[in-house]
């Protein structure tokens, strides 16, 4: 839509529009879809207004590499990007992009966001890959919002910036951070994996900001994996047992020391006592973390695990608790394991005075001696 330098308006209002080359929307121009479709099959520089209404913008690639450039802002009701002709696409975003609807990326497609930002408010559908260099796929709706797809699909930086949460429909990488502004994400027992370099990023979390378990064995959990050197990562964890209850129950590990090249945690937090504790007596915490691990080498770690006082009350004297960890069968418990400190609901796994630990996985509770 070259105009030469004129202020033109071009007004469709019969079609959806086919453009099977390089377009430009010029500065000054305004480009009206009246609800139409605009399909671009090769690349689209933005420099005037774009006004689509509420029909979709569609990159449905003719070629390996496309591009959406420009200036401004770009605003649509819907955007997709989908591949046409069954071989593996790119799209570059260099502008900030604004869906008020919702974002799909097909199965041979990246969408790459670079150092820029796409806001959306509805629906992500990814069933291809979405990468970031510094940008971020911003989700900040005002309803419930879905991400689904392809079953281990990757994002990028993801910003949650909804209070009124989130529902992820299959298991997803985040190859980028999570940057968890407002709102549960419930990945609806499905997992979640952070890569080497991501991890959850926020403050503030509590019963209403953190991810949402099932508190069951079946629960997927989070995954994240580490390369070889120090990390510290929080998991931000949490049940909703019951209409309106909510357990805010992190974890925090703290890798010193680790010469593994690919090493992984798994967390599942279950919302039940755990079932091999020794005694009837019910003096150990209603809740316990299972932990799972794999490829740290000449490990040096601390953890902590922060409970809910409901799982406390009337379960024995709180103040006698000792931490505890269950493995092969065997419990290990008390002080040369870590500690339990009341006042904060902290089990704190550091080896006493030794500083560190050399195992991570194991189920960790807390309660009194008798139990283990």
């Amino acid at each position: 839509f070259n105009t030469n330098g004129l202020n033109t308006i071009f007004d469709n209002r019969i079609y959806h529009l086919n453009v099977f080359s390089n377009d430009t929307n010029d500065e000054g121009a305004i480009l009206k879809l009246n609800n139409f479709y605009l399909n671009i099959g090769r690349s689209l520089r933005k420099m005037g207004i774009y006004n689509g209404g509420t029909g979709t913008l569609r990159f449905y690639s003719e070629a390996a590499n496309q591009n959406l450039s420009g200036a401004g802002t770009l605003t649509c009701t819907n955007f997709e990007s989908a591949n046409s002709n069954s071989v593996s696409s790119n799209l570059t975003v260099e502008l900030p992009v604004t869906v008020s609807g919702d974002l799909t990326v097909g199965a041979l497609d990246s969408l790459s966001l670079g150092t820029t930002t796409m806001a959306v408010a509805k629906t992500v559908t990814n069933h291809g890959n979405i990468n970031t260099s510094g940008g971020r796929l911003l989700l900040n709706g005002n309803l419930k919002q879905t991400l689904t797809g392809r079953q281990n699909a990757s994002f990028g930086q993801t910003e949650f910036a909804n209070n009124a949460g989130f529902n992820l429909n299959r298991s997803f990488v985040f190859d980028g951070n999570i940057i968890m502004n407002s709102g549960i994400i419930d990945p609806m027992m499905n997992r979640v994996t952070l890569g080497t370099a991501s991890s959850i990023l926020g403050t503030g979390f509590g019963t209403s900001k953190y991810i949402r378990q099932s508190g069951t064995l079946a629960d997927s959990g989070i995954t994240k994996f580490f390369g070889p050197g120090s990390n510290a990562v929080l998991l931000p964890v949490g049940v909703n047992p019951g209409i309106g209850q909510h357990k805010y129950t992190p974890a925090f590990f703290n890798i010193l020391e680790n010469t593994g090249s690919l090493a992984g945690i798994s967390l599942r937090a279950i919302n039940k006592k755990n079932p091999n504790t020794l005694s009837n007596g019910n003096s150990e915490l209603n809740y316990h973390w299972k932990v799972d691990s794999a490829g740290f080498e000449n490990l040096k770690a601390t953890m902590s695990f922060v409970y809910d006082q409901a799982d406390a009350n009337t379960r024995g004297n709180e103040n006698d608790y000792i931490a505890a960890r269950y493995k092969g069968f065997f419990w290990n418990a008390g002080v040369q394991l870590g500690s339990v400190d009341p006042a904060t609901n902290t089990i704190s796994i550091d080896g006493d005075t030794a500083g560190f630990v050399r195992f991570i996985g194991g189920d960790y509770t807390a309660g009194e001696e008798v139990e283990f």
